[in-house]
């Protein structure tokens, strides 16, 4: 596991009212706590409020973590976080929570 260390949190504020209406803010504060604790070398965390493009759904909070590329096929990451999701929170939290990693190129971790 990654050293935890400051990273930038950017949270809309539509995100964070959804999540205080839902209820959900200590759930959500230990989501983020995880995400920098297994992403080794992240840069930084933006949460959104995104809708489904029907509406007939809920909107979801939508955690993008900027990260770099894993040096192998695939990013052992999204398996631990989404182990580490499914044993800690029931389907009525999983539900409103997404997470999309955006991977860094070597250019631009040379140029922040």
């Amino acid at each position: 596991m990654a050293t935890v260390t400051t990273i930038p949190v950017n949270i809309a504020a539509d995100a964070a009212e959804h999540v205080r209406q839902l209820g959900m803010q200590p759930q959500f504060e230990t989501m983020l706590e995880r995400l920098r604790e297994i992403i080794p070398g992240i840069r930084a965390i933006d949460v959104s409020l995104e809708y489904p493009p029907d509406y007939v759904d809920d909107p979801v909070i939508l955690l993008t973590t900027h990260q770099p590329r894993p040096p192998a096929v695939g990013d052992p990451t999204r398996s631990a976080w989404r182990s580490w999701m499914i044993s800690t929170f029931s389907p009525d939290i999983l539900k409103h929570f997404v997470r999309l990693p955006f991977y860094i190129s070597a250019i631009q971790k040379a140029f922040p």
